[in-house]
């Protein structure tokens, strides 16, 4: 925040243990920005944020545990359309090697204008 560029996503873990999950996390971000791109990931599948998304304000969703491929295909449908101020920005995501459950990939690049 600090660099006064925003951010083109992000991703909210639903539960966190002792601070603040997605649910609380997405109604500040729209405060600040009622366009957030915002995926919800959770390991809880019958709850009612992963089952109605949109409806919490969220522009995906993503089932822990995932791949690095299945958050790229969340990220591609939820920024499709949306401009990013710069026709040649990349977003890039780096996670923890026990997210995508591969220990060789801890990062991928993805053209956010396909």
């Amino acid at each position: 925040m600090e660099s006064n560029e925003p951010f083109v996503a992000v991703i909210l873990d639903l539960t966190i243990a002792g601070g603040m999950g997605g649910s609380e996390t997405i109604k500040e971000l729209l405060k600040i920005d009622h366009d957030v791109t915002a995926i919800v990931a959770s390991g809880y599948s019958n709850d009612p944020v992963v089952s109605n998304s949109r409806k919490y304000g969220f522009s995906g969703v993503v089932a822990k545990p995932y791949k690095i491929y299945d958050l790229d295909k969340v990220l591609q449908k939820a920024m499709k359309g949306k401009q990013t101020g710069n026709p040649h920005y990349q977003s890039c995501v780096a996670f923890l090697p026990y997210y995508t459950q591969d220990p060789k990939t801890t990062s991928k690049c993805l053209s956010s204008n396909t």
